[in-house]
Parts: C-alpha cells; structure tokens; sequence
C-alpha cells in the first residue's frame, strides 16, 4: 500500500538539496565552530554562511540571528529573554488564546513569577483584533507575543498592524513569522490551488462537513475541516489504514483528551472541535494525491458514521 503525507505543519520532509549539505557537513565539516585550527574555521564559515543566508531571507543583521535547536527553544528563549530582561518591578505581556502551546506554556511560566498576561481573544475566523491588543496595552506592558500564521488553522495573523500598535507603545513585538523566499512564491500558488480542490471535493461528497477559520486570509497549504458525527482521532486511524497521514491539531497536543484549544477559542462546540482534521500539504504534494486523499476522507468517514448509528 502506497502512503502519503499531508502533515506538513506538524514536520516536513527535509529537502534533497538541505539532506545533501547535511550529510556533507556531518561527514566532512565536524570540527567545533569554537577552535582556531582548520576543522574548526571551516565549520564555522558554515555555520557562519548559514547565518547570512538566515539574515537576508528576514531582513534582518547577520548579528541577530540566534541559532536554537527547535522552535519551542526558540519560543522559551525570546519570551523568557524579553520579559526577565526588561528590569521592571511590574510586567505585563499580552499573547493570543490560539497561541501553540510553546508559547501559551512559556507564558504560564511567566505568570508563575509574578508577570501578569492577557489573552486576547478571537471570532469566528481565528484572527486577533488588532485593537484588541492595543486596549490591552498597559503602561508595564514588555512583551507582545503573536503568531503570524497559526499552526492548526492556517488564518493568517494581522502582525503589520499589531507591530505598528507595539511600536508605537515602545514594547518588544516576539511575532513567529512564517517565514518565505522567491522560490516559495510559486509553490504557494500551487499549493493553494490543490487545497482547494481537496476542499471542494470534500465539501462536494460529503454532508455534515465544513471548513473551520476563514477561507480566505490563511496559510495555502492548511485546511482544517470538520465533519460531523465522527471523531477526529477515529479518523486519523482510519484514514492512517488507507495510507494517508493527517492530524487532528498541534503535534504537541497529539493524544490530548481535550478538544483543540484553537479551535475552542474560535468558538466551536467542543463535539465539532473533536469532529475536525488538519490537511497541511508540501511541495512535493500532486494533484493525484490529493484526488485519492478526497476518496478515501468520503470512504472513511462515511464508516465511522455508520459505526456510530449502529452502536
């Protein structure tokens, strides 16, 4: 049986050319970055043409890049960092209730010592206000932490309006930008045309199902659609049998009892937060995978539905 990946959000496969240089720098340049002699300068000019490259893609100084070994590394270093650093008796940091839990977690932590948070909401669409981050500003605000694209949803987060607003107040804007060069700009238009023909097809086939978040200002490779009557995690097993790789939310939160938080925040029932799947398609996504992915969501969901009513 053939198998197909449509988990992109959770992990991606490593490209041809990044697996190359990898495995070159592991076989060839494993001197530490740190020592003077030859191995060592040669890992560093890697490391160091790593950081440049880094730097373009952002805009940003070649200084400013930090290296981390993941993003919830990342996450804990630059909202721990800011907040700690900031020298105030009194912190305030405002975050979003659909942040990823490394975020949501490292806030938490925050909390635990002292530093007041806001949650600022969201609607239906799964987009913050952007006015309601600046009513949430506070003259011992430090830090503002929101997501630019969310990791379940896909809804793209208004972070040029909310950065003015955190500018504009002189306060720290920790926004985890997703991130996209030249080559990608083509991809992203065809990638966004095969989510939309999973999502007609689906929507077609099958009653009872819909697509949570806007349709509109999001990721081109994320659809979250629910279907109801069937639960989510039945559904990953399912459609896992018939070879396709799919999840129910966050990696992070994969086994969790609990109904995805994004979409809670969203304001979905809890019995429709549990009905729903997160498709995230990658480069090397066809159109013929897509079809047979369509196929086999109308299969499987028309088996669990039919478990359901005889049980």
């Amino acid at each position: 049986m053939q198998h197909f990946y449509f988990d992109h959000n959770a992990t991606t496969p490593v490209a041809p050319e990044v697996l190359e240089q990898v495995v070159a720098c592991l076989g060839q340049v494993y001197g530490n970055a740190s020592s003077i002699h030859h191995y060592g300068q040669a890992a560093k000019q890697r490391l160091e043409a790593a950081r440049r490259q880094v730097a373009a893609l952002v805009h940003a100084d070649e200084r400013e890049i930090v290296f981390t070994g993941g993003g919830t590394e990342a996450d804990n270093m630059a909202i721990l960092g800011v907040a700690r650093s900031s020298g105030r008796a009194q912190r305030h940091a405002i975050t979003s209730s659909i942040e990823h839990p490394a975020v949501l977690m490292t806030v938490k932590q925050l909390q635990r010592e002292g530093v007041e948070a806001t949650a600022v909401r969201v609607g239906g669409s799964g987009i913050v206000n952007p006015d309601d981050v600046r009513r949430a500003l506070r003259p011992e605000t430090v830090l503002i932490s929101i997501m630019h694209a969310n990791n379940e949803t896909g809804a793209v987060q208004p972070v040029e309006e909310i950065a003015r607003i955190a500018r504009e107040a002189g306060v720290p804007f920790g926004a985890a930008a997703e991130l996209a060069g030249n080559l990608l700009a083509a991809d992203a238009e065809r990638i966004a045309g095969l989510r939309d023909r999973l999502e007609a097809a689906v929507l077609e086939r099958i009653p009872g199902s819909g697509i949570n978040g806007s349709r509109w200002n999001r990721l081109p490779n994320t659809s979250n659609l629910y279907f109801d009557g069937v639960d989510g995690e039945a559904m990953t097993i399912a459609l896992d049998l018939r070879g396709f790789a799919v999840s129910t939310g966050a990696a992070c939160s994969s086994g969790a009892i609990a109904p995805s938080h994004v979409l809670t925040a969203m304001g979905l029932p809890d019995a429709r937060a549990r009905a729903s799947m997160r498709f995230s398609l990658g480069r090397g996504t066809t159109a013929a995978q897509v079809d047979a992915l369509a196929e086999a969501i109308g299969a499987s969901v028309a088996h669990l539905r039919r478990i359901s009513v005889n049980a």
